[in-house]
């Protein structure tokens, strides 16, 4: 009985520590409320890789800048055919580690994206891991929010 007790409390341990080191997708709301600009567009070109900017014992944290072709403007100033330079960050976890993920922005990837202004002057971040809706094959482009 007390194994089989330590078992239960070590996978609710388990379970509960993943849990909480992930953050659930945001509402239609919310992903709106924190977006400087909402727009339709495409990525293109190549993703430029800035290098790694953090290391720890979890993950190595890279960062990378992808093209944005705005297409249709939903909120915020743009205007179509505008690029704009979006930084995404991938972290390359280590064995055992777990934890959040930028959203990703792939050469030819499609979409409706959320985002806030970047860190540096006119790049852009998305708002959230959630915030870049892809079209899916076969089906037509996102609608604005």
């Amino acid at each position: 009985m007390i194994k089989r007790f330590g078992l239960i409390a070590g996978l609710v341990t388990f379970i509960s520590t993943t849990a909480q080191a992930l953050t659930p997708p945001f509402g239609a709301k919310m992903l709106k409320e924190q977006s400087d600009l909402i727009v339709l567009g495409g990525v293109g070109g190549k993703r430029q890789n800035g290098g790694i900017v953090e290391s720890n014992d979890c993950a190595d944290t890279v960062k990378y800048t992808a093209a944005l072709t705005v297409t249709k403007v939903c909120m915020g100033k743009a205007k179509p055919g505008d690029v704009l330079p979006v930084v995404i960050f991938h972290k390359d976890y280590k064995r055992g580690c777990v934890g959040d993920q930028d959203a990703s922005l792939d050469p030819g990837d499609q979409g409706l994206y959320y985002l806030r202004k970047g860190d540096d002057e006119g790049t852009w971040r998305p708002v959230h891991w959630d915030g870049v809706k892809l079209k899916e094959a076969g089906k037509p482009m996102p609608s604005c929010p």
